[in-house]
Parts: structure tokens; C-alpha cells; sequence
């Protein structure tokens, strides 16, 4: 099956085979299924991503009798040596397991590195008259790391796969280290990333595989293996949608995009929502989805280590929790599969607005109403159930037990991000943030210290070492995180995040702009640095940018835009020279304009003269809002990126 390629001219889509669910040896062979119960390798995830090699029935046999020759031999050489008789058979069993795995398997060699110019280094960062705390140094080695790493990451899927993968027809990210495949939310992140810096294409190509597991599947997997086709992951596919319409470039006409919005992603993502997460991980009675999975047996990708006896209530809540992304943590209670969480019901918050807007672009009225109808009905089922006025934090619900979670987790913000929140909840989720959930460096992932990677100081992208005195920087991209994606962090010391919560300098009271900006929620400011990743510090200009300056923005934009108007000719020619709006003025519209929230009204512009801005500046000579021509003087204020 191939996915049509509409206007994406440096990409070209491969057809592709349709995979079945646990088909590969992954999970249904005995001797990969020997390695685990051996522990073979300490790694299960690296046998279950080995394909079989070509050979005869008679290769084989061969191998395996070789491999019974070196167990006996094994057996002795331990007994000879004074181990106990248990420990020689452990041993052999060990022995023979590798040897049989190797003899039989390969590691995969149909993944090839991707070689583009969307994903080769091509930009820098250029230091401008920034914040004095502001470690530029740290920041342009980050930078530069993540422009080195894009390649790396990059590959292109054959067209079958006779081990677990699953083909996809355009090229995509991996994530790194042991994970040598795509990722549904991952891909996400790493599609941020790869908008803000000009590569819009190679970002429509990640969520161009994701259509395409739908349409092939029913679902998008948690990732590109078989072995994850019984489960997805939180549910962004709607904002990754929005994120590739209203940034295309402007070579592609608005009609063909909204074409392409109406007859291909619109119904794409009415099967997923209704098919699968409606139909298939939805309480009817709370009225709230949760985290599950359509098997119940221990995970063939699980490391050694894992105890999933000791992880959840039952195998299923082990994958559920899996299926979450924040595996694993106290805050799920261990019963993922009877868990309305607050992510999850935030994201499909979200999904439902898009949905109901999708539908409004396609005409369908009656469904548009439709979806912010069950829209509404979700905010008020959260709030009846996920909310707890006590400490003013939403938690996870366990609708079984009709009780709370005892543990409060950051994924609170996640109502915050969608919109979801009242003005007075995002109050009190702040100040319960800054006084309990805030570190320095970052924010806990959890009230908890249970040892999981999603509790206490633990997580994926904590932006929480434990150590007062460093703060990693996180490279990130509109406050998601690519560190999974590079996996690697840089210190730096900047001003602790708590000092500006307590200050309430996060636009949570104050509201900025709301009504000017159409900002859905007013603490979306605070939110876009603070969710899901876990972290503080955002990528470029954003950082310390949005709490530090939202506080003083709605009156100095009235009263430059109130300039501005009395001094604009009537002819609508350029602004006059004399026109000089405040240097605050100057810094929140290069900030805000670069805000996804504040991108449907404003349109950024692309390229001039070789030079990628990622939003239009103010020149400082022209005094008009541009992106400057000059190649003698310095437009910019604050760090931006050009073409190297």
C-alpha cells in the first residue's frame, strides 16, 4: 500500500507491503522466545528486532547440533571449574540459546541511513544582543548538535521486512540507541524540531507514515514494529495535523492544501478517533478514555530487568501503561486499563476540537457541532472526575474504584496545553507547581520517588538532574523536547524557572493579550515551556522569553499599535522611518510570532536571499516589519538562524 504523494516534489512515497499483527519471529519463535527465558542478552528488544537469515533446512539442523555440542562442552568446562550443578546448567542454557540466535538471526539490513538535504546540517545560530543570562555558547553547541543529529537519525524502511518491522513509504526519525525505529509521539517532537528549522517536507513525511498506519491498520502503533500493533501511543496525530497546515510553505496553494485536509486527513482521522480509541478505549460510564492493550502477556521488546509481575495489576496494564508513554510510574496506580488519565483525555480534548474544525472545513456542520459537543461533555467529565478541588490539581481517575490517584503527576499541565483548564485551575495548577512539582532545573515528573523512570526526578526529558547545582538545557522546539531524539543534554546555568512562577511572571494571572492573540486559554503561555516534556527551557528565542516578558505585553501593545496606526499612511505604503516602537514591543513580536497559537492569524514569511528566518523581523534600519536584505548590518536583537 503507498501513500499518494500531493506536493512534497523532494520526496517520493514507496509502496510498501501490509505487515500482520505479532507475525515476525519476534514473538511466535521458540528460540527468540529461549533467549528471553535464559536472558540470553540483557536486552530483549535486540533479539526481537533481529530478522532470520536465508537459509536451507540442512543449515540449520547444522547450527543447532552445533550449538548442542557447545552446551555439553559448556556444561563441563563450568562443572571442571566448581560450579554447582544448577549454575553449569544455567550456563550451558545461556551458551546454547546465543549460539543458536546468532547461527539462525541477523540484525536487520533492509533500514538504510536517509541521505537528503532535509536532513543535512545547514544552519547555525547567530548571537544578537540576548538576555545577559542567557549562555549563548551552550545554547549554539546544543543547536549544533541537533542540526549534526538530524541525519544521523534519519532512514528509509525497505519495501518488506521479513523481521519485525514494519515498511512505511516515506523516510523517517529514529530515536536513538536501542530504539532503531519510528515512534508515534516521537515522531511529533521531532517534527517541531524540524519545522522551526526549515524542514517542513521532512516533517509532512513523519506524519505522512502515521496516516498511513491508519489507513493500513486501524490505529497508529506505539511504534514501527509488529510487536506494537496491539497498541498506540497519546493520541497527537490532530496537532501534528494542524502543525503541517498552518505551516506550509507558501509555494503550495490554500486550495490544494485544504483539499488535501478534507479528503485525506479528515477522514483518516475520524477512523482512528472513532474506531479505535472510541471503540475500543472508552468508558462509556465516566466518559473518559484510557491506556490499554489487546493482549495480556508479558512484552517481547521488555528489558531483562522489567518485573512485569511487580509493574501493574495485570500484563494488559503493563502494555497500557506503555501505550501512555510515561512508562513507568505510580501515578496510573498499576491498573492502566481501568485509569482515565489526564493526558490522554487532554489530548482527546484537543483531538476533538480539530476534528470539529476539520469538519467545519469539509462543510459537515452537524458534525462539527457534534464534536464540540463531546468536546464539552469530556471537560465536564474531567472536571467531575480528574479534578480535586482540595489541591487544585487534576489527577488520574480509577473508575473501577471511583477514586483518585494519590499521586500527582506534571501531566496536569496536559489541560493547561489543550485549553482545557479554567483560568482559576491553571491558577492553582501553577502554585501547587511552583511550591511542590519545581526544582531547580526543571520540574518532577511526579510527587513520588518510587524508582520508576516516570516518578520523582526520573523521566525520558526530566530537565531535572538532581543536582541543585547544574541545569541541563534540553534542546527543544515550542516546548517539546527532542532530547529523546538526541539523547544527550547540556549544561548550563540559568535562572531557576521557580524564582519566575513564584514571581507570577508566567501569564497565568495576568492574562496576556487574550482576546488580541486568540489565545485559547491565557495560561497557554506558561504551558507551551512546561508540558509533556517535563522541562523549562525552550529552544532559541523562546528561552526565558515567554514568562519573563508576558506580564508587561498587553499594555505596551496596545500602545504601539495605537502608534502605529496614527503614523501609517493612507496609501498603505511602508511605515514611515520615524516610527520607533519599544524595544519590549519589538522582542514579544519576534517571540510571539513564532507561537503556534498566534501563527493562524499571522502568517510567517520564508525565505529571501539564502536567508531562513523562522519569523519575520523587524528591521532596524528600514523600521518595518521584514526579513531584512542587509547582509552589512544586524537586524536582530536576540539569537536567530540563517543559512550557513
Amino acid at each position: 500500500m503507498s501513500t499518494p504523494s500531493i506536493f512534497y516534489p523532494n520526496l517520493r512515497p514507496q509502496v510498501v507491503e501490509t505487515r500482520l499483527a505479532l507475525s515476525s519471529p519476534a514473538v511466535n519463535d521458540s528460540w527468540l522466545n529461549l533467549g528471553r527465558r535464559t536472558v540470553a542478552y540483557p536486552d530483549f528488544k535486540y533479539i526481537s528486532d533481529l530478522e532470520p537469515k536465508p537459509m536451507t533446512a540442512e543449515q540449520k539442523r547444522t547450527v543447532i547440533q552445533e550449538a548442542k555440542r557447545l552446551r555439553k562442552q559448556t556444561f563441563n568446562e563450568a562443572i571442571a571449574s566448581g560450579q554447582s550443578e544448577d549454575e553449569a546448567v544455567r550456563i550451558a542454557q545461556v551458551t546454547y540459546a546465543r549460539r543458536v540466535i546468532e547461527g539462525l538471526y541477523r540484525e536487520e539490513t533492509g533500514l538504510i541511513p536517509y541521505k537528503n538535504d532535509l536532513v543535512r546540517a545547514r544552519l547555525r545560530l547567530i548571537q544578537g544582543d540576548g538576555p545577559r543570562d542567557l549562555d549563548f555558547d551552550s545554547l549554539s553547541t546544543a543547536f549544533t548538535h541537533v542540526e549534526k543529529t538530524w541525519g544521523e537519525l534519519a532512514r528509509q524502511s525497505p519495501v518488506r521486512s521479513s523481521g519485525s518491522l514494519i515498511p512505511s513509504p516515506y523516510p523517517f526519525l529514529v530515536a536513538g540507541g536501542r530504539f532503531k525505529e519510528s515512534y508515534y509521539w516521537d515522531a511529533y517532537f521531532g517534527a517541531l524540531g524540524l519545522v522551526d528549522t526549515g524542514r517542513w517536507e521532512m516533517a509532512a513525511a513523519q506524519f505522512e507514515n502515521l496516516l498511513h498506519m491508519i489507513q493500513a491498520y486501524g490505529l497508529i502503533p506505539n511504534g514501527f514494529r509488529d510487536y506494537y500493533l496491539t497498541r498506540s501511543q497519546p493520541p497527537v496525530i490532530a496537532l501534528f495535523a494542524m502543525l503541517i497546515f498552518e505551516n506550509a510553505p507558501s509555494s503550495i496553494p490554500r486550495e490544494k492544501l485544504e483539499r488535501w485536509m478534507k479528503q485525506r486527513v479528515y477522514p483518516l482521522l475520524k477512523r482512528d478517533y472513532h474506531e479505535f480509541w472510541m471503540a475500543q478505549r472508552y468508558h462509556a460510564e465516566s466518559g473518559l478514555n484510557f491506556h490499554s492493550d489487546a493482549l495480556n502477556r508479558m512484552r517481547p521488546e521488555r528489558h531483562s530487568n522489567d518485573d512485569e509481575r511487580a509493574l501493574g495489576e495485570s500484563f494488559r496494564d503493563v502494555r497500557g501503561e506503555a501505550e501512555s508513554g510515561l512508562d513507568h510510574t505510580d501515578a496510573s496506580m498499576g491498573a492502566s486499563s481501568q485509569v482515565a488519565s489526564v493526558m490522554l483525555n487532554s489530548l482527546m480534548y484537543s483531538y476533538e476540537k480539530i476534528l470539529a474544525r476539520m469538519a467545519a472545513m469539509s462543510g459537515d456542520n452537524p458534525a462539527s457541532r457534534k464534536y464540540h459537543e463531546a468536546a464539552e461533555k469530556r471537560r465536564q467529565a474531567m472536571n467531575r472526575h480528574n479534578w480535586d478541588e482540595s489541591t487544585g490539581t487534576f489527577r488520574n481517575y480509577h473508575f473501577t474504584k471511583g477514586i483518585q490517584s494519590g499521586v500527582v503527576s506534571a501531566e496536569m499541565f496536559s489541560a493547561m496545553y489543550v485549553g482545557l483548564a479554567s483560568p482559576d485551575q491553571a491558577r492553582r495548577m501553577t502554585e501547587f507547581g511552583a511550591n511542590v512539582l519545581e526544582r531547580d532545573g526543571g520540574l518532577r515528573a511526579s510527587t513520588v520517588d518510587s524508582g520508576k523512570q516516570w516518578d520523582g526526578v526520573h523521566g525520558w526529558a526530566p530537565s531535572c538532574d538532581g543536582d541543585p547545582g547544574r541545569h541541563p538545557v534540553w534542546v527543544f522546539a515550542r516546548g517539546q523536547t527532542l532530547g529523546s531524539q538526541v539523547g544527550s543534554s547540556f549544561g548550563a546555568d540559568t535562572k531557576p524557572h521557580r524564582e519566575l512562577l513564584r514571581e507570577n511572571r508566567c501569564g497565568a494571572r495576568d492574562r496576556p493579550a487574550r482576546g488580541r492573540l486568540k489565545i485559547s486559554n491565557p495560561n497557554r503561555l506558561l504551558v507551551d515551556q512546561c508540558l509533556l516534556c517535563l522541562g523549562v527551557e525552550v529552544f532559541g528565542l523562546q528561552v526565558h522569553g515567554i514568562i519573563s516578558w508576558g506580564r508587561i505585553f498587553p499594555k505596551c501593545w496596545r500602545a504601539c499599535r495605537q502608534r502605529q496606526s496614527a503614523r501609517r499612511p493612507r496609501d498603505n505604503s511602508p511605515r514611515r522611518a520615524a516610527f520607533r516602537p519599544c524595544a519590549t514591543h519589538t522582542f514579544l513580536k519576534n517571540l510571539f510570532l513564532g507561537q503556534p497559537w498566534y501563527k493562524s492569524a499571522h502568517r510567517r514569511r520564508s525565505q529571501r536571499d539564502g536567508a531562513r528566518r523562522l519569523h519575520p523581523r523587524f528591521c532596524c534600519k528600514a523600521r518595518a516589519a521584514t526579513s531584512c536584505r542587509s547582509r552589512t548590518h544586524r537586524c536582530l536583537h536576540f539569537p536567530t538562524v540563517r543559512l550557513a
